[in-house]
């Protein structure tokens, strides 16, 4: 997992942009997040405090209702539908009853 301080100070902006995790921990009184905003506050007094935002690509393309059986039944309808059922058949072996992503074991 990838660690950051949690938020981002730009001097060409005048901007400390904090993230949401950030932001929330920064919330509680006593915390280490706390003291951190407390200081970048005083010492940057006329600096906006804003949020990271996260881009999103619109043009993403997703798999929703992609199942199993699914897949099953588009490699059937392929020529080859025999050979790709029987490597289908093998990858499903491997990976069992797992859910989600396959792990990288």
């Amino acid at each position: 997992m990838k660690k950051t301080k949690g938020y981002k100070v730009d001097f060409a902006a005048k901007v400390i942009t904090i993230t949401k995790r950030f932001g929330k921990a920064a919330g509680v009184l006593g915390t280490p997040e706390f003291e951190v905003m407390q200081q970048l506050r005083k010492e940057y007094a006329d600096y906006k405090v804003q949020y990271k935002t996260i881009e999103r690509n619109e043009n993403k393309q997703t798999y929703k209702h992609l199942t199993i059986d699914e897949m099953k039944r588009f490699l059937s309808t392929r020529e080859d539908s025999q050979f790709a059922l029987a490597q289908f058949a093998r990858v499903e072996n491997v990976v069992g009853n797992k859910k989600g992503k396959i792990c990288n074991n």
